[in-house]
């Protein structure tokens, strides 16, 4: 069963209206215009495909999101927005001076010249 059959189930069995979800399809489909994802572009901000953002790193930015949002700020962009700013920053914590993300020869990129 996909995730929206289960929700529209769960919604009819306990009379309930489910009003927001993040999912990792749904979130990098809304992350591919940011700068850093936007796999079109390229720009020099960009750091990968909204779409090849590993689902770990993703849910551990749903529950950063969740945890650290006041409820008077719960709506979907705030939310959007703090999952996508954790994700920038775990990423290039990881990224390589040739840009990639836990690049093979990240030694070699770092020493060349020296």
């Amino acid at each position: 069963m996909d995730l929206w059959t289960t929700i529209k189930h769960l919604e009819k069995e306990h009379n309930c209206i489910i009003y927001g979800i993040l999912e990792p399809q749904g979130v990098a489909e809304d992350l591919s215009s940011w700068s850093n994802f936007d796999a079109e572009e390229r720009t020099e901000d960009f750091i990968m495909d909204s779409y090849d953002i590993p689902t770990q790193l993703m849910v551990e930015a749903f529950e950063e999101a969740y945890n650290n949002i006041s409820s008077e700020y719960d709506n979907y962009n705030t939310m959007l927005e703090v999952v996508g700013d954790y994700i920038v920053d775990k990423l290039k914590a990881k990224q390589c001076v040739c840009g990639a993300v836990e690049c093979p020869d990240e030694y070699a990129h770092t020493t060349s010249g020296v």
